[in-house]
């Protein structure tokens, strides 16, 4: 849960005071989360991505950044997410 009265409240107190990025844990972050932070050109970090499951979705809603135990799983999730097609290579539905 998300200490503060909304997440478009932070994202824009962050602006304002020059903090570049946020840092939550992996089960807070949503793809549109991601999204809005980046609206207001801030950084998204996950934290506590342990797992490949964890660490694809993170990459895959776009986080700038994330935080494990396991660097081998880290490079491993990176190399899968960037061999997969960008959405406008794939073919239309």
């Amino acid at each position: 849960m998300l200490p503060f009265a909304g997440p478009e409240r932070l994202a824009a107190q962050l602006r304002e005071r020059s903090i570049d990025a946020v840092n939550l844990h992996h089960s807070d972050w949503s793809g549109g989360l991601t999204t809005l932070f980046h609206r207001f050109g801030r950084l998204a970090f996950g934290w506590d991505a342990q797992f490949d499951r964890v660490l694809d979705g993170l990459l895959r809603m776009g986080i700038d950044g994330v935080y494990s135990d396991h660097v081998d799983r880290m490079t491993d999730a990176l190399a899968r997410h960037l061999a997969r097609p960008a959405p406008e290579d794939l073919p239309p539905g």
